[in-house]
Order: structure tokens, then C-alpha cells, then sequence
């Protein structure tokens, strides 16, 4: 049978609620006019906080860092991302003498990615570690460098699933715990130098959270919140020269969400995950890192 329905306006309401730990339940009150005429089903989805921006195995690709991030939320790796890390590594020369040429953060993800992958020798991860050192060389300064303090501070945090593991690897452990102490130091007095750019605080105060101290991270927090721009619930942070450009706060307002989940107080974090969870409609295609 046909069914014909009167001219009406056609309204459709959505709600988003994102419950802060230990919140056990949410409530949600639509209010229906007496007269309104249902055109379709409703809709509940409810979404764990990890899948709010999407599978990271799937728009991660094959890449190191969808490895590392997985190995972060302590996940089971995909056999695509293992395979890519052991090539970067070259898994398979015996040869430990060999030197690794390229990305250092990525080789660091990589090593991270395969700490805990039993089909990869203690070589291959002493090599990866190795040539991260040696490609990262010593400071040659001490003046402020925030995109040397950035480096250190991305591949402290791409080592840190690999030293929550250290034991696991006896063989490996002094060399990864020797350079994990170097970076932390670095990372840590270079953003320290770096005033006014709240940005590079955030980004070091997340690897520092991670890499276990605890009281520097925080330090670096109180100067990031300078930085902060707070709409109702919401927060973001965003690189001065970049104000006003949705893409460029998506990477620094990650950070401060992370860091605070990192340092064991997610709730503080809400606001700015409440703002990227905002932009997801409004950036089509957010960086990977991200």
C-alpha cells in the first residue's frame, strides 16, 4: 500500500556525548513536538574513546607508525606492518656491522613496531637502535632548537613501547635504555630552552609523559596551556603562525589530550578531544600522525 504524507519540514537532531572516566552511564532527552510524524528510525552508536577518529591498521597503512601505535595501546600488530618494519630493519642480514640510513623516527617506530616480533633477531633491533644514535649525532649546541627539541621529543615517544618491554629483550635492553635516557635528557632541555611556543611544549610533554617523568611533562603542560584557546568545553591549541587554520591545531590539540591521558588524568584531556572530535567533519583528510 502507498502511504501519503502531509507536507512538513523535515528536522533531524543529533547528539554527541562523550562520557569522562568512571562515568558509568550517559543520558540523552530529545524533546518531540505532540504533532510530529516519524519519517525514519533512530540511531545509537556507541564508540570506545581508542576508535572515535577511525582504525589506525587501516589509515596507517603499513607504516612503522601504524606499528608503534598499535604496540602503544599494547594491540596485536597486523603481518603487513611487522613485514614493513623488518625491511626497514633489514631483519634479515646477519651482518650487525651494517649501518641503517634514513628517517630516525621512523626506524624508531620500527623497532618499537617488532620489539615483542619473535622472528626478529637482537641484531636487527641493536642495528635500528644503533643508527638511530648515529644519525641523531650529539647536540652541537645549547642555544633553543625547537625542531632539533622536536625530533628528540617524536622519537623518545617512538622508543616508548619498546622500554615499557625492555626487559623482554635482555640482549638489547642497556643499548635501549642508554639511548632512551640520552633522549629523555635531550628532549627535556631543549623544550626547557624553547620559550613561548606552546606548541613545542605540548609535543614534548606528551613524549616525556610516555618516557616516565612525570614532573617535567607537567612543567611543560602549565607553559602549553598559555597557548590554549577555550570555547565552552571545548579547547585547542594551534602554532601562532598558523592561527585560524582548522588542519594545523589538529596535531598540537592531539598532543594535549594525549599528555594528559598519558599522565594518568584523561579527564583533562576532554576538552580537546571534544574539539577534535568537532573537526572530524570538518577536515576531510587529517594527518596520519595525527
Amino acid at each position: 500500500p502507498l502511504v501519503v504524507w502531509p507536507d512538513a519540514r523535515l528536522v533531524r537532531e543529533r547528539r554527541e556525548r562523550l562520557l569522562e572516566p568512571g562515568e558509568g552511564a550517559a543520558e540523552l532527552r530529545f524533546d518531540v513536538p505532540a504533532d510530529a510524524t516519524e519519517r525514519g528510525p533512530g540511531e545509537l552508536r556507541i564508540v570506545p574513546g581508542a576508535a572515535l577518529f577511525g582504525d589506525v591498521a587501516a589509515y596507517g597503512g603499513a607504516q612503522p607508525l601504524a606499528g608503534w601505535a598499535l604496540a602503544l595501546q599494547g594491540q596485536s600488530i597486523p603481518e603487513e606492518v611487522l613485514q614493513r618494519s623488518r625491511a626497514l630493519l633489514r631483519a634479515g642480514d646477519p651482518d650487525e656491522s651494517r649501518d641503517l640510513y634514513g628517517n630516525p623516527l621512523q626506524i624508531a617506530q620500527a623497532v618499537s613496531t617488532t620489539w615483542r616480533d619473535a622472528t626478529v633477531d637482537p641484531l636487527a633491533l641493536r642495528r635500528g637502535l644503533r643508527s638511530v644514535s648515529r644519525i641523531l649525532g650529539s647536540p652541537e649546541s645549547t642555544s633553543p632548537d625547537p625542531n632539533r627539541t622536536l625530533l628528540y621529543a617524536n622519537v623518545l615517544a617512538a622508543l616508548a613501547p619498546a622500554q615499557r618491554a625492555a626487559s623482554e629483550r635482555p640482549a638489547v635492553e642497556h643499548v635501549l635504555e642508554d639511548l632512551f635516557a640520552q633522549l629523555r635528557t635531550r628532549a627535556g632541555d631543549g623544550a626547557a630552552r624553547v620559550s613561548e611556543q606552546p606548541t613545542v611544549s605540548a609535543n614534548a610533554a606528551f613524549a616525556l609523559a610516555l618516557a616516565g617523568d612525570p614532573g617535567r611533562a607537567r612543567e611543560l603542560m602549565r607553559r602549553a596551556e598559555r597557548g590554549v584557546v577555550r570555547l565552552e568545553d571545548q579547547a585547542f591549541l594551534e602554532p601562532a603562525a598558523q592561527a585560524g587554520e582548522l588542519l594545523a591545531r589538529i596535531g598540537p590539540t592531539a598532543h594535549m589530550a594525549a599528555a594528559w591521558a598519558a599522565l594518568g588524568e584523561p579527564a583533562r584531556g576532554l576538552p580537546y578531544l571534544r574539539d577534535l572530535v568537532a573537526l572530524s567533519p570538518a577536515v576531510e583528510r587529517w594527518p596520519t600522525e595525527a
